[in-house]
């Protein structure tokens, strides 16, 4: 059967909530050293408190406007700054807290020069190679100290710095602030003068480009003879219809000239009738012809003046002739001047047209041009009025930040609190009481409580005996087993007499229907109470009219034989075979009890301990006694304990509170169910129950038997 569960079986933890009561007991048993921990705690708070420096902490407030207004009206296209929000706030607290705030503070108060910033207090002023270090410890420091938060959600920032000096954190404060706004407005200021400058770069070059655009222009005009492209075209259309009229009448002129002179060779022209010179020879003419008819029929052909006559007819038709030639070349001639006016005039409208034709030709590169110098006009006026605008903001920035109000002096130091040194006093006591009840739980060894020790082994707890040095003040003896068993005896009803009655109910011993006649009283380790334990319930239950007999097997220590004086006899010689036990047996007067002891200076035989023999001896022993209790020795230490523990009905496993490991407890169960031990169950032995009064679950007992009757 296996001894972790055998007749009880292994519990385990119960799971759940935090275990209050538990905790409660812990403080309980631990309050001393809690209270030396809490107490040390608040004397080094009080300590702390009256050997700290005061400190003075100065406070200013500046906010952020949620729209920044222009001081010099611009026009409504200039895009306007975007509206103050909480991630504006937030990175205006990072710029607060910037080494390039805390070096303008530095700067303005020259605090490179002052005892504890620029160089420690027990130090002498720095000279002047070192006066960059100094520059820059003090720039730690007091960006180190700025203390920059918002207020809440709102728009506003507190600017804070504790100091040992109330005037000092204040002008600090109050510098830091004033730096912030500057900084804002020299930033905002060479913003503007850069814009302004780079603006003027731009516009010389536009400048230029405008001047050139217009320049090429001009010379394009020049090397085109164009003028204006639109004026050109109409004056053009103009001339043309001009010339296209006049053409068309000097081919009518043309044709009415060709038609004369057609007319004119064979002289039937008007110019030629109408002509007076002609007319005039034509009546001359007449006048002579008329004048040879009537010669002629007076006087007949042979007249002689017919003669002159016919030679003045013939001048007169000579000269008809030559006038009427005359007149005919000069038709033909003006025929031929019209004609050549006509073929000048097409001539010329041809030109014109050509004329009009490489204009337009020209007037798309001259368009071309024309718009290259008009957007270098338009570009060149907006980029004026932007620099127009630039030049007059200058001087006129201001940031979108303003003081709320200044710190005052402080009057009153911030620090050291004596509420804030008590509270961390007290924080801390608890931390390390927390750490010292942790480590002595961590170094405490064994079980505190039967329920732990139930728990922890798996076996019951028949009894819980108390430590008699803590009843009564602490008069008992600790040391002595016979002692601890006369005040059993002597104090029947107390704690420690109701344990081994607990005992003896649970075994049954003295009754028809017992369950051990034989009850191995063992333990893992030395110095656990076992003798105490087990001479105790030998005594007490002889001292009821039992026949017991106590048998001592720890054949190193003696326990139970040193307290009485033996005989010459013992049990080694038993069971060697050269005794009777009856013979080595010693009788307790008190209460009749029967002891087996073994004598001092004899070498027993080991291995006689786990022989047969020594089962035999028990057996007698057991028919002839109603109880045999075996003080056998430690199981860890001597292997013959796990002989005799399974010689045994029963047997008693003693733990001793808070001093035995459970892992070793464990072992040693282990090596009892191996060796085929009934344990009956667990003695929770030489228990504190004062202590245990303060811890344990089972308070009530405790409490009720801690002062027991003398």
């Amino acid at each position: 059967m296996d001894a972790l569960t055998s007749n009880f079986g292994r519990r385990a933890p119960e799971p759940g909530l935090i275990d209050i009561r538990g905790i409660a007991g812990i403080i309980r048993r631990r309050a001393l050293p809690i209270a030396l921990v809490m107490g040390i705690a608040f004397f080094g708070a009080i300590l702390a408190y009256t050997m700290a420096s005061p400190t003075y902490s100065a406070t200013a407030h500046v906010a952020i406007e949620r729209q920044v207004e222009d001081v010099v009206p611009m026009d409504s296209t200039r895009e306007r700054p975007v509206m103050t929000d909480s991630s504006t706030v937030d990175t205006e607290v990072q710029i607060l807290r910037s080494p390039t705030i805390a070096a303008g503070v530095v700067d303005r108060l020259d605090l490179a020069q002052r005892e504890g910033f620029g160089f420690p207090a027990d130090a002498s002023p720095p000279a002047a190679e070192a006066l960059p270090a100094a520059r820059a410890r003090a720039i730690d420091v007091v960006r180190n100290g700025l203390d920059v938060k918002r207020e809440g959600t709102s728009y506003a920032i507190a600017i804070s710095f504790p100091w040992g000096d109330p005037q000092t954190s204040t002008e600090i404060v109050n510098t830091a602030a004033q730096v912030y706004l500057d900084s804002q407005t020299q930033g905002l200021s060479a913003q503007t003068n850069k814009q302004v400058a780079l603006l003027a770069e731009r516009l010389e070059m536009l400048r230029d480009d405008v001047q050139q655009a217009e320049a090429d222009v001009a010379s394009y005009r020049d090397q085109t003879n164009l003028v204006d492209i639109y004026n050109d075209n109409g004056n053009a259309q103009q001339q043309i219809a001009t010339i296209n009229g006049m053409r068309a009448q000097a081919r009518s002129e043309q044709a009415a000239a060709a038609s004369r002179a057609a007319s004119g060779q064979s002289g039937d022209v008007a110019e030629i009738l109408d002509s007076p010179v002609i007319n005039q020879l034509r009546t001359e003419e007449a006048r002579l012809l008329a004048k040879q008819a009537s010669m002629s029929v007076r006087y007949g052909p042979n007249y002689p003046e017919m003669t002159p006559l016919s030679e003045e007819l013939a001048v007169v038709r000579s000269k008809i002739a030559e006038e009427t030639g005359r007149l005919s070349r000069s038709l033909v001639s003006e025929a031929r001047a019209v004609g050549s006016k006509a073929g000048s005039l097409s001539g010329s409208v041809g030109e014109v047209i050509g004329n009009v034709r490489a204009g337009n030709r020209a007037s798309v590169r001259l368009a071309e041009l024309e718009r290259n110098a008009e957007a270098a006009r338009v570009l060149y006026s907006a980029m004026l009025e932007r620099y127009r605008q630039a030049v007059a903001t200058q001087g006129t920035e201001r940031g979108n930040a303003y003081i709320v109000s200044l710190a005052p002096i402080p009057r009153a130091a911030t620090s050291p609190n004596l509420t804030v040194y008590l509270l961390v006093g007290l924080l801390a006591g608890l931390a390390g009481a927390a750490m010292i009840v942790l480590l002595l739980e961590m170094l405490e060894r064994g079980v505190r409580t039967r329920r732990e020790l139930e728990t922890s082994l798996g076996v019951p707890v028949l009894a819980s005996a108390p430590d008699l040095a803590t009843v009564n003040g602490g008069s008992h003896s600790v040391h002595a087993p016979l002692a601890a068993s006369d005040y059993a005896l002597t104090n029947s009803g107390s704690l420690f007499g109701e344990t081994f009655r607990s005992i003896r109910t649970t075994l049954r011993i003295g009754r028809g229907d017992r369950d051990a006649r034989t009850v191995a009283v063992i333990s893992s380790i030395p110095h656990e109470g076992k003798t105490t334990v087990a001479l105790t319930l030998a005594r007490t239950t002889a001292k009821l009219g039992q026949r017991v007999v106590l048998v001592d097997c720890d054949e190193r220590q003696r326990g139970s034989s040193r307290e009485f004086r033996t005989g010459p006899v013992g049990l080694a010689q038993v069971l060697a075979g050269t005794a009777h036990f009856e013979d080595a047996l010693i009788t307790d007067e008190e209460t009749g009890l029967s002891v087996l002891p073994q004598l001092r200076g004899e070498s027993p035989d080991y291995d006689m301990f786990a022989s047969d023999r020594m089962q035999q001896l028990i057996d007698t022993l057991a028919d002839s006694f109603d109880l045999v209790v075996i003080d056998t020795a430690p199981v860890l230490q001597i292997a013959e304990a796990r002989a005799l523990a399974a010689m045994a009905d029963k047997t008693l496993f003693v733990v001793r509170w808070r001093d035995t490991p459970v892992h070793t407890a464990r072992m040693a169960l282990d090596l009892l169910e191996r060796s085929g031990a009934d344990v009956a169950g667990a003695v929770l032995n030489m228990v504190d129950i004062r202590a245990q009064a303060k811890s344990s679950a089972e308070t009530h007992l405790y409490r009720e038997y801690e002062k027991e009757p003398a």
